[in-house]
């Protein structure tokens, strides 16, 4: 993703089949800038399973692999983290007052 750029990521996302919704295509063009832009990894014991090891560099089914993985790839740099609960929702989930 870092070799199309943002431009050549809007490009592929404007040219999805035109059956494909916008909020797909919204999504697949979040995904891959955020791939593009971050070191993303998921903990998914479920999706690892029905993926097959389509993607074996960012998606993990063992917790202590997973962070063992982060705290190689972030070295001494100071790590930053963004955590999607609740089924992976892409936006922050309000607590209900």
């Amino acid at each position: 993703t870092r070799l199309l750029g943002s431009r050549g990521i809007l490009w592929l996302t404007r040219h999805l089949p035109g059956t494909v919704p916008e909020e797909a295509r919204f999504l697949a063009n979040l995904a891959l800038q955020m791939l593009k832009d971050h070191q993303v990894l998921i903990y998914s014991p479920r999706l690892k399973k029905v993926s097959r090891g389509r993607f074996p560099p960012i998606l993990y089914d063992d917790q202590d692999e997973l962070f063992r993985d982060a705290g190689r790839r972030i070295g001494k740099r100071k790590p930053t983290v963004a955590i999607f609960g609740h089924g992976g929702a892409s936006f922050p989930i309000l607590a209900s007052r």
